[in-house]
């Protein structure tokens, strides 16, 4: 059986956006880093339109387009259902103006699922370059991106890689991995 990709997209979008493991963003400006940390609070109360307001008022007050803003922008369009091509574009707007690592394995991770939740003939092979991407870049979201890997390469009957990759998730997670049982069981 497929291990439960509702598991990994949920992940994706649910899990703390802009991560402030591994490496911080560069310091925004004061107005603007409130801003962001304002859209983050309501895009975890799932108050997707009011984010969306804060996070064009982040834009505004970056001068211009804004790494974190687009990802923040992202999350509200996939929170907005079937819009997933408009997340794709947005999160390659956004991966150039990203300055830490975890920052863009996490935009990596959400490219990944949002093509694969476009279910494309060529979906699951951009998901798994995204995803390579992603897992490349290591820190928290780096590992997440390690899973779902798995989970693509499995889809596409890669078996000796999405071991490897379920290895590697294990490693990374460590004891704290919300996925071990499932990557065990690939492995």
């Amino acid at each position: 059986a497929l291990l439960p990709l509702s598991f990994l997209l949920a992940l994706c979008w649910t899990a703390p956006l802009f991560s402030q493991q591994a490496s911080s963003p560069p310091a925004a400006p004061p107005p603007l880093r409130e801003s962001l940390d304002r859209a983050l609070e309501l895009l975890g109360e799932g108050k997707f339109q009011m984010a969306k307001t804060e996070l064009e008022k982040a834009t505004k007050l970056a001068g211009g387009p804004c790494g974190e803003c687009l990802l923040g922008l992202a999350h509200v369009y996939a929170s907005e259902g079937a819009k997933w091509a408009q997340v794709a574009d947005t999160v390659q707007q956004a991966l150039p103006l990203l300055s830490t690592p975890d920052l863009q394995a996490q935009a990596y991770n959400q490219l990944g699922v949002a093509y694969v939740k476009l279910n494309e003939p060529d979906s699951l092979p951009k998901a798994e370059e995204a995803f390579r991407h992603g897992a490349g870049l290591g820190g928290s979201w780096g590992a997440i991106a390690s899973f779902n890997l798995a989970e693509i390469l499995y889809r596409q009957q890669k078996w000796a890689e999405a071991v490897e990759a379920g290895r590697r998730y294990v490693k990374e997670a460590g004891a704290e991995g919300t996925e071990l049982n499932e990557s065990r069981a690939l492995i």
